[in-house]
């Protein structure tokens, strides 16, 4: 489950991630949602609302943990279009999940999480032009076979990692390529795989950056 990211140093930002499986949760596990997200999750079809439960319960507990607060208590406000947050607070969080999983990332600086299991596509090239940098479009290409639904997988994590870290939509333009991020002047992207068909991507705005994936067990969820 290790990732290398770009430069560790003394004075890199961290950003902790945690990748959880929906599976350990039942059903009808009891979990810690605010009374507007229980009525949300209401209102779901049942994967979808286990989906729902797991990933905002595991947030709070996490955030709970981070600030030492009850998470039943903290206040998750959610702006329209816009990235959620916590009022008057300075940490910083984003959440992804995808078929059976969830990713949560929290730093103390605007960060964004993505994770994908990689599988067949096949509208790669319309999506990509439709999503991608114009370079990066023309990189994958260049590829085929397994090597391009790899790269797409790729490219489209870092994409919904850095327009999460920025709080806009999925389909806005980035403006500069993803294919080689190590060389964005103020942006460090990366992920790591674990297993080998799932990708997590973690984007943040700073010119260094630690993640650490931490252990499931880090704390009781």
């Amino acid at each position: 489950m290790d990732g290398i990211f770009w430069m560790a140093t003394p004075q890199a930002m961290r950003v902790s991630v945690w990748t959880i499986p929906h599976d350990q949760f039942a059903l009808d596990y009891p979990f810690c949602l605010s009374v507007a997200e229980t009525r949300r999750q209401r209102d779901m079809p049942t994967h979808r609302a286990h989906e729902f439960g797991v990933s905002r319960h595991c947030l709070r507990r996490l955030i709970g943990h981070r600030l030492r607060r009850d998470p039943s208590s903290i206040r998750i406000a959610m702006p329209e279009g816009g990235k959620p947050f916590i009022p008057q607070n300075p940490i910083h969080f984003s959440l992804s999940h995808h078929r059976g999983f969830t990713a949560i990332a929290i730093a103390a600086h605007p960060v964004g999480v993505d994770i994908m299991q990689v599988h067949r596509q096949p509208h790669i090239t319309t999506i990509a032009k439709r999503v991608f940098h114009p370079q990066d479009v023309d990189q994958l290409m260049r590829l085929d076979g397994q090597a391009q639904l790899s790269m797409f997988f790729k490219l489209w994590t870092r994409h919904e990692a850095v327009v999460k870290a920025m709080g806009v939509g999925l389909l806005y333009p980035v403006k500069f390529p993803l294919y080689h991020p190590v060389s964005i002047v103020d942006w460090c992207i990366g992920e790591f795989q674990f297993p080998k068909e799932w990708m997590v991507a973690v984007a943040s705005q700073t010119r260094s950056l630690t993640v650490i994936h931490e252990d499931d067990n880090t704390i009781t969820l």
